[in-house]
């Protein structure tokens, strides 16, 4: 697990070291560029995924074996993470916004291509 954790933590550093090497001859103004950019590309799927789950939690509580009490209340579970998920994500997107506009770089909802 730890080897697991520790080779998407490599990846994901291979991954963004080009971009915040880059913005950093830009400033910090160009930084928050490119991590607007990355949040554009990963914040609409990790919102997707978010609302897949919590669906499936109202099908497995709603549809799914529905008289086992124990598959209810995974359900439940998955319902309430999905809806912290939704809102955390969409209130990360109003923060975001709200700083973009205070230093001018406008965030917009849709991925930008």
């Amino acid at each position: 697990m730890k080897k697991n954790i520790l080779s998407h933590t490599l990846l994901a550093f291979i991954y963004f070291l080009p971009i915040v090497t880059f913005a950093a001859l830009d400033g910090v103004r160009g930084l928050l560029v490119a991590l607007k950019g990355i949040l554009n590309s990963i914040v609409p799927v990790l919102f997707g995924l978010s609302l897949v789950y919590f669906l499936w939690g109202v099908v497995q509580f709603i549809l799914h074996d529905a008289g086992n009490e124990k598959t209810r209340d995974e359900g439940k579970k998955k319902i309430m993470w999905g809806i912290v998920a939704l809102f955390v994500f969409v209130s990360i997107y109003g923060i975001l916004a709200a700083i973009g506009s205070a230093i001018d770089i406008p965030v917009t909802i849709t991925p930008s291509h």
